[in-house]
Parts: structure tokens; C-alpha cells; sequence
């Protein structure tokens, strides 16, 4: 069973790594404050289990699931750069990551059940 969500209010947050952290990834370089509109967020993560059964359910071919800007994201994510033209399975699909245009489905708290 699925832990729920929280509420997050709208404001200003930091966002990033600070100066003097030790160790850093490039893309947390450097603090910022940005301002975040309102949100829900899931209490626990997404288990590789329920993962796996939105990619068996057809998830990444089903564009009802996902936002205009997600389903852009995943098209572009599908083009493989050494054969134009040609598509990544949905494990490759998979693979490339969710992004924050993550489908509508997760989104809304569906988990990873997909109506057939």
C-alpha cells in the first residue's frame, strides 16, 4: 500500500549545493533560490516492482499518461542519435529517467497501474 502524499506550500526555496559542501554532482552547482508553486509529493518512492509493472502495462506508449511537455521529452529521448528515426524499447525508454514531466498517471498519485 502506498504511503500517501504531502502537501508542499508554495515559497522560496534553495536549491543546489553550497560552496562548501565537499563533494557535489555538476548539476547541483551552485545554491540558488528559486520560488515553487504549490506541490504534492508521494511520502515513499517508487519500488522497482511498481515500476516495472507501469513499463509492462505500456506506460511509455500510451500518450494519454503524460503531459504535452512529457510526452515532448520522451519522443526526444527515444531518437536515437546514431540510426535517425529509430526508437529505444521502453527498457532503454525507461533507462533515460523520469524527468519533471513524469506521466500525468504517477503524477496524480496512480501508481503504477494502468487501466487497460
Amino acid at each position: 500500500a502506498r504511503a500517501g502524499y504531502v502537501a508542499i506550500p508554495a515559497g522560496r526555496y534553495l536549491l543546489g549545493a553550497l560552496k562548501e559542501d565537499q563533494w557535489v554532482f555538476d548539476a547541483e552547482r551552485w545554491a540558488h533560490t528559486v520560488e515553487v508553486p504549490p506541490f504534492r509529493i508521494a511520502k515513499a518512492t517508487v519500488t522497482n516492482g511498481e515500476f516495472a509493472a507501469f513499463i509492462a502495462a505500456g506506460g511509455y506508449r500510451r500518450r494519454e499518461l503524460w503531459s504535452h511537455e512529457g510526452w515532448r521529452w520522451l519522443k526526444g529521448n527515444r531518437e536515437k542519435k546514431d540510426k535517425p528515426g529509430a526508437m529505444m524499447s521502453d527498457d532503454e525508454a525507461s533507462a533515460a529517467g523520469f524527468n519533471t514531466e513524469a506521466p500525468r498517471h504517477w503524477v496524480r498519485g496512480g501508481g503504477a497501474t494502468v487501466a487497460g
